[in-house]
């Protein structure tokens, strides 16, 4: 071939693959609508059969007001929730939860029965998850708390994910116990690894690897695989779970990303939202303590959990005060961000992707 023609050639060959690559996720450039938000807003659920979202608040910095939140949109409306004691409730090894104590982290919605339970992981007074039912049908949320299950003294636990079965899976962001772990997430290396519970055995350190700084999960509802945040290491990892199907295992696999992932989310497709912070471990807290400068945008992804790749992706100005992302939720027709930084949560339209 003439060198003219391989110039040319070349040439639209590097563009067909950019084509190519620019259409398995072309990035989207949001500007979004707000809406007031619990200060320090750090994870957020759904409540099936209902149009109300469960946001947490948690203990950073002089404007937190930790507890839980409900919030909905139309009409507008955003309570801090107190929540009742249940009839016999608390015992030796979990004594009634105080509210002047409770400090939640992640948190996570799911059937039993006829009833929604809510799960909150508690960072204030004892480590532990939090075990509330949600009453209050399609009306506002009212939570009375059951029971309480101790967090093993090795598991700082970020994020947790509830199975139909009744099982419990959360992250070990890292052990406390460690005292190198802050430097080790910085430094990309691995610092925690999945934990499981279950009623009959108790805690467990899943049989997965560990991974930088763990801390947004999702569960298959058959337990069969995870999809993790490694923050630190800024990535996506699936993981497969010992469970009860035949079928083939979904081998581990990561997905790198631009940015630091937080919490994860189930779609009404079956796909998984991710968002976070574009900067690092140090550059975050430098954010927070008002010592350097704060992330201008925030990245979502909305991933294929079968292959692993970003199926659609957005780009949102996130202003003074959005750029410390920590979950990206599908509600409805929309998606809303909430951020540890500010007092409002971003909202865009959005689309669940068509996958195979």
């Amino acid at each position: 071939m003439p060198a003219k023609s391989l110039f040319f050639y070349r040439i639209a060959t590097a563009v067909a693959l950019l084509c190519t690559a620019l259409s398995v996720h072309a990035e989207t450039l949001v500007k979004p609508d707000n809406v007031a938000a619990p200060p320090v807003a750090e994870d957020m659920v759904t409540i099936p059969g209902s149009d109300w979202v469960l946001v947490s608040g948690i203990s950073i910095g002089k404007a937190a007001q930790p507890g839980i939140y409900a919030m909905r949109r139309l009409p507008l409306h955003l309570e801090k929730l107190s929540f009742d004691i249940a009839a016999g409730a608390g015992r030796r090894h979990c004594s009634a939860l105080e509210e002047k104590t409770f400090s939640p982290l992640g948190i996570t919605v799911g059937r039993e029965g006829d009833r929604n339970i809510l799960l909150v992981i508690n960072r204030g007074g004892r480590v532990a998850i939090e075990r509330f039912r949600v009453d209050g049908g399609s009306g506002k949320p009212r939570l009375i708390w059951e029971d309480c299950i101790p967090i093993p003294s090795e598991v700082s636990a970020n994020s947790l994910s509830l199975l139909p079965s009744g099982d419990i899976y959360i992250t070990q962001a890292y052990d406390p116990n460690d005292k190198d772990s802050w430097q080790r997430r910085v430094d990309g290396e691995d610092t925690g690894r999945l934990f499981h519970w279950s009623p009959r055995d108790g805690w467990q350190a899943a049989p997965v690897k560990p991974m930088s700084g763990p801390n947004g999960l999702v569960v298959s509802d058959d337990g069969c695989f995870a999809v993790v945040a490694a923050w630190s290491g800024s990535e996506l990892v699936r993981q497969s779970l010992p469970c009860a199907s035949t079928g083939e295992k979904r081998p581990d696999k990561s997905l790198a990303l631009s940015f630091m992932p937080d919490n994860l989310r189930w779609t009404s497709a079956g796909t998984v939202l991710a968002t976070g912070q574009h900067t690092t471990p140090n550059g975050l807290l430098d954010c927070v303590k008002g010592k350097g400068e704060c992330p201008s945008v925030l990245t979502v992804v909305e991933v294929d959990p079968a292959s692993m790749k970003i199926v659609q992706k957005w780009r949102v100005d996130a202003g003074n005060d959005l750029g410390l992302a920590t979950t990206a939720l599908q509600v409805g027709e929309e998606i809303w961000v909430s951020s540890i930084l500010g007092h409002r949560i971003a909202r865009f339209p959005y689309q669940p992707a068509q996958v195979k």
